[in-house]
C-alpha cells in the first residue's frame, strides 16, 4: 500500500485507537503499556499495525468494560505560545447504552469558538464486533462522508476481510482490501486488494511466523505482486529472550534476490515487580503485558555493503511507583561528539484515580527544555446498569446428554442490553424451535433484556434416509427366483431407538408386474412386498409392512429387490419364455414413504431428512430385456429379435445378443448384422411363432448367426435359415443347433455359378424332415459340423462346392452329402457313418480328402461321375503318414466312371458291398486311373480294386485280401506296382484287360531287392490278361491259386499273358493250373526261380521263345510246353550259364 494510504490509514483509525488508549482508564497500569505499545507500533506503520488481528486486539482492549472503569469524555490539545498555553483541538466521546464507543467528533479552536472537522460513527455486529465505520468531514454546514471500513467475519467470528471504500459523487466506489488467512487461530497470511478499472488486483501479500506455541511473530515477509507472480520485497525479523522478552527486531529489503538489512531496533528492559496481570485479555494483549517493563529502545540503520552500524535515535523510560510511564526521553546520535543529545521527552502526570490527566510534550534545544503541546484529559465514571435474569433449557432435557445445548447458559446481563442466544444441537438430535420467551426457528437469535426472561431450546431426535444404488445395468432375465437388486435405503437414527413399521418404494419406471415378486432384505430377513397395479395394468408402487427396531446410533439397510419366476419352456433345464417388454426397473424414496417413529412417544414425531418434498432418492435403472444390441455404449434393449433389427439405432455390423430364453419369433434379417446367443446354444432357442415360414431369413450380406438352438419351421418348403438369393455373400452359422425344420438352411434354387459361400461352423444340424443343408448356387465352407437324423440328405450342394474340417454326418435317412461341383475336405476328423444312402457324391467335381473314415453307409461310400478322388495326397506327398482312412462296410466303396480317378495313400477298403443284399456289386473300388500307396482293400463283395485306366501301386505296404472277385482289375493301361500282396480274394490275383503288369521294377531295374510281392491263395488264377497284356516282375511269389477254379474259367496257368513276360526271382507254387502261359515269348532271369508243384506244366509258350538262365522246374504236371518256339536253358550262345538245372519233361512241336 503507498505512503499515502498508510497516512489516511493512521488519520482515520489509529488516531482514534491512540485516543482510546486515552478513553478507557484502568486501574493497572499494564493496560496502559500494552495500550502504548500498539501504539508505537503503529506510529511506525509497522507489518503488525496492519495485521487484521492487531487492529481487533486494540480495539476491544481500548473498549474493554470493566465495573470500576472510567470513559473519556474529551480531550483538549493545547500548544505553547508565546509562554502560555492556548487551546489547539479537542475531542468529543459519546457512547452507546453498553459504553461502547459510538461517535467521535474532532474540533479546531480559530480563536474565539471551537470548529468541527471529522466525525467518526461506529457500528457493531451484537454489539462486540466491528461491522463498519465511516469518517466525515466538516463543510461548513453538514457531516460529508469520506470513506467507509467494512468487516466481514468466517463462521469462526474472524475477521475474513475488510473493505475500503471511497464516497465520491453520492455514491461508495472499493478502493481497497485485504483478504486474511488463519492457522491455528492466528493470522497466517493476509493480502491487498487494489481496485482498478472496476477489478480487484493485488498488491501486498504478509506472510506471519510464530514463535512455537505463541503469538509472538519470528518473521513478517512482505511480498509484491508483479508479471503474475509473488516476488519478495521485505521481511522483519524479531527475537526474543528466554523471558519472552523482544530484544531485537530487524528490518530488511531485498536487492538483487539478496536480503539487505537497513535498520534495527534493540531492547533493554528493567527488572522490576510485576503487578497482577489483567484478566481476560487476548493472547497477543496478554503476551505483551506478561513481558518487563522497556528500559531503553535503540535504533540503528545498517549499511550492508561496509558491514557498518549506525546509531540514530534512543528511548528512555521511567515509571512510576505502580509501573506506569512516567516519562518518555527521546535522543539523536551526535556524529560530532558520537555520543547521545537529549531531544525531547513526555512528561505524564495522574490523577487521584492513578489515570493520565496530562501529558507534555517537551522539546530539548542545546540542552534546554522547552513547551511544545499537552493534552488534557476529562473522564467520567461509568455507572453499572441494572441487571436482569435469563433463564435456558434443554427439552427433552435427556437430549443434553447427548450434547445438545443453549447458549448461553442462564445468567445475568444488563437491562436493556441485547442476549443472542443460539443452540447446538448434540450426536443424534437436531434443532427444532424456541419456546418461552423466544419463538420460531431461528438461530442465533437476539432477546432484549427488558425484564427477566426464560427461554427453552427444542430438539428432535433424527432419522437420516440415505439411499445407495447400484450403477445403471443393462442384464438377460435372472435364474429362476434370481435376484435383482435396485437399491438400498439406509436408514440412520439416533437420540433414541426408533420402530420401523412400514416402507414403500415408487415404481419410477413402469412394467407389466406378471411372474415379479418385490422382497425387502434387512437384519437378515426377507420379506415378500404388494406389488400395487394402476389403472394401466403397469406396477405403480411397491409396498411392505415390517416391524423392526432400530436402536440409537445405528443403521437399518434396507435392500429392495426383484425376483422373477417366469416358467421354464425346457423340461431338463430353466429355460423361460423371452421377455415380450423391455423391462426397467427404477424406484424412488423419499423420507415421507418410510414409516418410523421415535420411542419413547414424548420425542415424537421426531426429524426426517433430509426433508420431503423435494429431496426424493431415485435408484439408477437396472434394465431386464432378452434382447440387447450390445454395439452401443450403453447397450439398447429390445422387445423382440425383429424389433431391435428393425431399429434405426441398430446399423450395419452390430451385434444383437439374445439372453437365455426361448424366442418365438419368424425373423427377417434385413441389415447386416451378428445375432448371437449371450449363453451359449444349450440355453438359447428361437423357434418359428409360424411353421410355415422361415425361422431366420437373411437377404442381407456379412450377417452372421451364432450360439443358437433353432427349430419349428416344420413346413418341408421352410428352413431354420432361409437365403432368398444367391448373391447373399458371407453368411456365418456358428456354433449352432438346428433341427426340427424342414430343411435346415436353405437357399432359393438356381442354376448359375457359385461366386459366394455360407460358413457353418461348430454346428449341429440334426431331425430336419428335408435336407440338412440344401444350397444351391451357394459354397458351403464348415469346420466341427454334425449333419445327423436329417429325413432326406444330410447336405445337398448344387452348383456350389463344399470345403469341411472336423465333419461328421451320420444316421442321416438318404445320403450323406451330395456336392455337385466337389468335396474337400481337411484334417483328420472327418466321419461319414450309418447313413441309409451314401457316403459323400459328386457329379463332375474333385472330391479331395486329407482323412476320412466312410463306415456303414447303405449306399456307396464315395461316388463320382467323372471327378478326380484325393486321399491323404497333396501334389503327391503324403499328408500325414500315421492315419489310416477307412472306408468299410458300405454298399460300395469307391465308385467312378472310366473319366475319374482316385489317389490315395494310408487307405483302408473293407468290407463293402454287403449291405444291399445283391450278388454282382461293385463293393471295393472302381474308377478310372488309380494311384495308390500303402493300401489295404481286403473282404469286399465284387473286385479290390478295379481300374479302367493304368493302376499305379507305389511303396512296399499294400494289401488286396478276400475280395469276392478279382484282387485287381485293369482294363486299359496296365498295372504298375512296387510291392504288394494279393491273396484269398475270390476270383482271381491280378485281371488285365490289356497293358502291361509290372511289379517291383522301374526300368527294368528292381525297386526293392528284398521284397517279394506275393500272388497267393486266389480262388482262380493268380495274373490272368486277356487279350492282350504283358508282365514284367521281381522278387515275386505266386502260390496257391486258382483251386476253386471252373474248368471252364481256367485259362490253364497261374499266370497268363498274351504278351511278353519277363521275371526273375520267381516262385510259382503249387497252383491249381500251369505256372507260366505266354503266347509272346517268356523269359526267366536270374538263378531264383522256381516253377514247383502246380497240376500243370510249369511253362507253356505258345509263340516265341523261352530263355532260362536258370530255375527249378519241379514236380509239375510237365515242365516245359513250347508249341513254335525255341527253348534256351542256361546258355550264352554255346556257353552254359549255371550248372545243375533241373528241368522236367520238355516238350516242342
Amino acid at each position: 500500500m503507498k505512503k499515502s494510504l498508510w497516512f489516511f490509514l493512521l488519520s482515520s483509525l489509529l488516531l482514534p485507537s491512540f485516543f482510546y488508549s486515552q478513553v478507557i482508564l484502568f486501574n493497572n497500569s499494564e493496560v496502559e503499556k500494552t495500550l502504548s505499545y500498539y501504539n508505537e507500533q503503529i506510529l511506525k506503520d509497522t507489518p503488525e499495525s496492519r495485521d487484521i488481528q492487531f487492529i481487533e486486539e486494540h480495539a476491544k482492549l481500548a473498549n474493554k468494560l470493566f465495573a470500576d472503569t472510567y470513559l473519556t469524555k474529551n480531550t483538549l490539545t493545547q500548544s505553547w505560545v508565546s509562554n502560555e498555553w492556548k487551546n489547539s483541538s479537542q475531542t468529543l466521546y459519546t457512547y452507546t447504552s453498553l459504553n461502547k464507543v459510538d461517535v467521535v467528533i474532532t474540533q479546531t479552536w480559530d480563536g474565539s469558538a471551537w470548529v468541527n472537522s471529522t466525525k467518526t460513527d461506529y457500528d457493531y455486529i451484537n454489539n462486540t464486533s466491528y461491522d463498519y465505520y465511516i469518517r466525515y468531514s466538516w463543510n461548513g454546514s453538514d457531516w460529508i462522508p469520506d470513506y467507509r471500513w467494512t468487516w466481514t467475519y468466517s463462521g469462526s467470528s474472524q475477521a475474513g476481510q475488510w473493505l475500503e471504500e471511497i464516497y465520491s459523487n453520492s455514491l461508495w466506489s472499493p478502493s481497497s482490501r485485504y483478504i486474511y488467512s488463519y492457522v491455528q487461530g492466528r493470522v497466517s497470511s493476509y493480502t491487498t486488494e487494489s481496485y482498478v478499472n472496476q477489478t480487484w488486483r493485488y498488491s501486498f501479500k504478509y506472510i506471519n511466523t510464530y514463535l512455537a506455541d505463541t503469538d509472538k511473530k519470528t518473521e513478517v515477509l512482505t511480498q509484491y505482486w508483479t508479471n503474475n507472480n509473488w516476488e519478495n520485497l521485505a521481511k522483519q525479523i524479531h527475537l526474543f529472550n528466554s523471558s519472552g522478552n523482544e530484544i531485537e527486531y530487524k528490518y530488511y529489503s531485498m536487492s538483487n534476490s539478496v536480503w539487505d538489512e537497513k535498520w534495527r531496533y534493540i531492547y533493554e528492559y528493567l527488572t522490576v515487580p510485576k503487578v497482577s496481570r489483567l484478566a481476560g485479555l487476548s493472547r497477543l494483549n496478554k503476551a505483551v503485558a506478561d513481558t518487563d517493563l522497556i528500559k531503553t529502545k535503540t535504533m540503528q540503520t545498517v549499511y550492508t555493503s561496509t558491514q557498518t552500524v549506525y546509531n540514530e535515535k534512543k528511548w528512555e523510560y521511567k515509571y512510576t511507583g505502580t509501573n506506569k510511564q512516567e516519562s518518555e526521553t527521546r535522543y539523536e546520535w551526535d556524529y560530532v561528539t558520537n555520543g547521545w543529545k537529549q531531544n525531547g521527552r513526555t512528561v505524564k502526570t495522574y490523577n487521584a484515580e492513578d489515570l493520565v490527566s496530562e501529558s507534555t510534550e517537551i522539546i530539548t534545544t542545546e540542552g534546554l527544555d522547552k513547551n511544545n503541546s499537552k493534552i488534557k484529559y476529562e473522564y467520567e465514571k461509568i455507572v453499572p446498569a441494572a441487571k436482569v435474569n435469563l433463564a435456558t433449557s434443554v427439552n427433552p432435557s435427556y437430549a443434553s446428554e447427548d450434547g445438545c445445548t443453549v447458549t448461553p447458559s442462564s445468567s445475568q446481563f444488563y437491562k436493556n442490553s441485547i442476549a443472542t442466544l443460539d443452540a447446538s444441537a448434540g450426536a443424534g438430535w437436531v434443532w427444532d424451535k424456541w419456546t418461552g420467551d423466544l419463538s420460531g426457528d431461528v438461530k442465533p437469535q437476539q432477546l432484549t433484556m427488558s425484564d427477566d426472561k426464560n427461554v427453552t431450546g427444542n430438539f428432535q431426535p433424527v432419522l437420516t434416509l440415505s439411499f445407495t444404488s447400484p450403477n445403471e445395468s443393462e442384464t438377460c432375465p435372472p435364474e429362476l427366483n434370481g435376484e435383482i437388486t435396485v437399491g438400498t435405503a439406509n436408514i440412520f437414527v439416533d437420540g433414541v431407538d426408533w420402530l420401523l413399521s412400514g416402507i414403500s418404494f415408487t415404481a419410477v419406471e413402469k412394467f407389466k408386474p406378471d411372474y415379479t415378486e418385490a422382497w425387502i432384505e434387512y437384519s437378515g430377513e426377507k420379506l415378500k412386498g404388494t406389488i400395487n397395479i394402476g389403472n394401466d395394468g403397469y406396477a405403480s408402487s411397491i409396498s411392505f409392512a415390517p416391524s423392526q427396531q432400530i436402536n440409537e446410533g445405528n443403521t437399518l439397510s434396507v435392500r429392495f429387490f426383484y425376483k422373477l419366476n417366469y416358467p421354464s419352456q425346457v423340461a431338463d433345464k430353466y429355460i423361460p419364455a423371452a421377455l415380450d417388454e423391455v423391462k426397467k426397473y427404477k424406484i424412488s424414496i423419499h423420507v415421507g414413504q418410510v414409516d418410523c417413529l421415535p420411542i419413547p412417544a414424548s420425542c415424537q414425531p421426531g426429524v426426517k431428512i433430509p426433508k420431503y418434498p423435494p429431496n426424493v432418492f431415485t435408484s439408477n435403472t437396472q434394465t431386464v430385456a432378452s434382447v440387447w444390441n450390445i454395439s452401443k455404449s450403453p447397450s439398447i434393449p429390445f422387445a423382440t429379435i425383429q424389433e431391435a433389427i428393425n431399429s434405426a439405432l441398430t446399423v450395419e455390423g452390430n451385434i444383437i445378443s439374445l439372453c437365455k430364453c426361448v424366442f418365438t419369433e419368424n425373423i427377417k434379417v434385413t441389415k447386416s448384422l451378428t445375432i448371437q446367443s449371450a449363453n451359449g446354444k444349450e440355453l438359447t432357442y428361437v423357434m418359428a411363432k409360424n411353421k410355415d415360414d422361415h425361422v431366420f431369413e437373411i437377404s442381407k450380406n456379412n450377417t452372421t448367426v451364432l450360439g443358437l438352438t433353432i427349430s419349428g419351421a416344420t413346413n418341408l418348403n421352410n428352413a431354420a435359415i432361409f437365403l432368398p438369393n444367391q448373391q447373399i455373400a458371407n453368411t456365418v452359422i456358428e456354433d449352432c443347433v438346428i433341427s426340427n425344420n424342414g430343411s435346415g438352411i436353405k437357399s432359393t434354387r438356381t442354376l448359375n455359378e457359385a461366386t459366394n459361400k455360407v460358413t457353418l461352423n461348430n454346428s449341429i444340424v440334426m431331425k430336419n424332415d428335408s435336407i440338412g443343408v440344401f444350397l444351391f448356387g451357394i459354397n458351403l465352407q464348415a469346420e466341427n459340423v454334425e449333419l445327423t437324423q436329417n429325413k432326406i440328405f444330410g447336405a445337398f450342394i448344387s452348383s456350389a462346392k463344399f470345403l469341411g474340417e472336423k465333419i461328421r454326418i451320420h444316421n442321416n435317412y438318404g445320403t450323406a452329402l451330395y456336392c455337385s461341383d466337389g468335396i474337400i475336405m481337411t484334417g483328420f476328423e472327418n466321419s461319414i457313418e450309418l447313413n441309409k444312402g451314401g457316403g459323400l457324391a459328386s457329379n463332375e467335381g474333385d472330391i479331395t480328402l486329407d482323412g476320412i473314415k466312410i463306415v456303414n453307409n447303405t449306399g456307396g461310400g464315395i461316388f463320382s461321375i467323372s471327378g478326380n478322388i484325393s486321399i491323404n495326397l497333396k501334389n503327391g506327398v503324403p499328408i500325414r503318414t500315421d492315419y489310416i482312412s477307412r472306408i468299410d462296410s458300405n454298399y460300395g466303396a469307391i465308385f467312378t466312371k472310366p473319366g475319374g480317378s482316385l489317389s490315395a495313400y494310408n487307405l483302408q477298403v473293407k468290407d463293402n458291398g454287403y449291405m444291399s443284399g445283391l450278388d454282382n456289386t461293385l463293393g471295393g473300388i472302381f474308377t478310372g486311373q488309380v494311384y495308390l500307396r500303402k493300401v489295404k482293400v481286403v473282404g469286399n463283395k465284387g473286385n479290390g480294386l478295379l481300374g479302367y485306366r493304368k493302376i499305379r501301386i507305389e511303396g512296399f505296404e499294400n494289401l488286396f485280401r478276400e475280395n469276392t472277385s478279382a484282387g485287381i482289375a485293369n482294363a486299359h493301361g496296365g498295372i504298375e506296382a512296387d510291392g504288394l500282396e494279393v491273396v484269398k480274394n475270390g476270383g482271381g490275383g491280378l485281371f488285365i484287360v490289356e497293358g502291361h503288369v509290372s511289379i517291383n521294377l522301374k526300368n527294368g531295374v528292381p525297386i526293392n531287392y528284398s521284397y517279394t510281392s506275393r500272388i497267393d491263395s486266389n480262388y482262380a488264377d493268380a495274373i490272368v490278361s486277356k487279350p492282350a497284356g504283358s508282365l514284367s516282375a521281381y522278387n515275386l511269389q505266386v502260390m496257391g491259386n486258382g483251386y476253386n477254379n471252373k474248368k471252364e474259367d481256367s485259362f490253364g496257368a497261374a499266370i497268363f499273358m498274351p504278351g511278353e513276360i519277363l521275371l526273375e526271382k520267381v516262385s510259382i507254387i503249387k497252383n491249381n493250373s500251369g505256372g507260366i502261359l505266354g503266347l509272346k515269348g517268356i523269359r526267366l532271369k536270374g538263378t531264383e526261380n522256381v516253377i514247383r508243384g502246380n497240376t500243370g506244366t510249369g511253362i507253356i509258350a505258345d509263340r516265341g521263345d523261352v530263355v532260362i538262365d536258370r530255375a527249378d522246374i519241379i514236380k509239375n504236371a510237365a515242365g516245359i510246353f513250347n508249341i513254335y518256339g525255341n527253348v534256351y536253358i542256361n546258355c550264352n550262345g554255346n556257353n552254359p550259364l549255371y550248372s545243375n538245372l533241373r528241368v522236367g519233361l520238355i516238350v516242342t512241336i
